[in-house]
């Protein structure tokens, strides 16, 4: 009676060992080989942009449609890894959602970067930056002068930590800082210790009421 129950137990496990065998090479067979590593790319080439182009306009639209600003450059260099765009002498183009003039940004250099939780980009203006409206002798006319400049084009928020000069149909103001809904039509300057705001109204605007 003992030999043919070990007969068996032995045959069981003998089964249930080629069983696993064949079960652990299925395995091996049908799953997926592993993910080649992303190809590494010559150290000359490290510093390449993605994305290069030349004479680009990007337009964004709102939700009816209509046109809500363009961004020009000379040219333009995309780094997914850095996720950001440099771009080389850019010119934003804001439009006025009631129909006023629009508001025109420029300077000599600037990056772009995605701002995910606004859903917006962000604008950095450099160097000989510009932020202008209107024309001379046009009551909307406004134009800033700075060094660096930020700018939101979705919410149309622009600011600025550096010195600022301002040039309006009234006058002429200076400012440590700025910052400003351009839509809307509300600024706000401000000093500090070395930099105080000033407002000169020029002479032929006091006393005339406001067109």
């Amino acid at each position: 009676m003992t030999a043919p129950r070990a007969q068996a137990f032995r045959w069981r496990w003998a089964w249930g060992g080629s069983f696993a065998a064949a079960l652990a090479f299925a395995v091996a067979w049908f799953a997926p080989a592993p993910a080649a590593p992303p190809p590494t790319l010559p150290a000359a080439l490290a510093d390449e942009p993605d994305v290069y182009m030349e004479a680009p306009v990007i337009t964004r639209f709102a939700a009816d449609g209509a046109v809500r600003y363009r961004l020009a450059a000379a040219e333009i260099k995309q780094f997914k890894r850095e996720g950001i765009t440099r771009l080389d002498a850019p010119v934003l183009r804001l439009e006025d959602a009631a129909g006023g003039p629009p508001w025109r940004v420029a300077g000599a250099r600037g990056t772009l970067r995605r701002q995910s939780a606004a859903h917006d980009e962000a604008l950095r203006l450099r160097d000989n930056v510009e932020l202008r409206r209107g024309d001379p002798g046009d009551r909307h006319f406004f134009k800033l002068r700075t060094s660096l400049l930020h700018v939101y084009p979705k919410r149309q928020y622009a600011r600025s930590e550096r010195p600022v000069t301002i040039e309006t149909a009234s006058g002429q103001m200076t400012a440590a800082a700025f910052e400003g809904e351009l839509e809307r039509g509300w600024l706000k300057l401000k000093s500090a210790p070395s930099q105080r705001v000033q407002v000169v109204v020029l002479p032929e605007r006091i006393g005339r009421p406001a067109s």
